[in-house]
């Protein structure tokens, strides 16, 4: 290993601490762990840099910035499902449809098909289910990009293309799992 650091607990403390964060989309509880982060982040990077441990520094901004790209993530995840539903309701119709679909003797399908094609409602719904993996995947996926680096003694950014691709494959997997269990049982 390169770069060893003497101050690896505080960084591997980080990501604990982030991955507990990014797990708050199924126990919200967890999502203070991110002001955790945050904090600890901002106070490790600062004595890391004054000491001239450009590597510990590294690994603290990439926690900070993990933070940040999922809070940002969230915001605009709501931003977008606002505008959306702010100009599916221009359309007047709108309501009188819905409720003479809700009303309808439609089979299941049927009123899905209905729905499905009332405008807007398509965009919404992809709209949706791409930020929700984006949310769920891509700050999971610099999570273990980052605690792979600092198991191999690299900073995040020297991290090799099949360890990344590693990393989201495994962040696929931890979040698709969770998913199956609660919608199954």
């Amino acid at each position: 290993m390169k770069n060893v650091s003497d101050k690896s607990v505080v960084l591997w403390a980080g990501y604990i601490s982030l991955l507990l964060f990014i797990l708050a989309m199924y126990f919200q509880v967890l999502a203070l762990f991110g002001a955790v982060v945050l904090i600890g982040g901002y106070l490790a990077r600062h004595l890391f840099r004054k000491h001239g441990q450009i590597f510990n520094a590294a690994h603290a901004s990439w926690q900070i910035n993990t933070v940040w790209l999922a809070l940002l993530l969230a915001i605009l995840a709501v931003v977008a499902v606002i505008a959306i539903g702010a100009w599916m309701d221009n359309e007047p119709s709108l309501e009188a449809r819905l409720d003479a679909i809700i009303n309808s003797d439609l089979a299941p399908i049927d009123g899905l098909r209905a729905i499905w094609n009332i405008p807007g409602v398509s965009t919404l719904v992809t709209t949706i289910i791409i930020f929700a993996m984006l949310c769920l995947i891509w700050p999971l996926k610099r999570v273990l990009h980052g605690m792979m680096a600092l198991r191999y003694g690299l900073e995040p950014a020297q991290l090799g293309a099949r360890w990344r691709w590693l990393a989201l494959a495994l962040a696929v997997t931890l979040q698709v799992l969770p998913m199956l269990v609660f919608v199954l049982l």
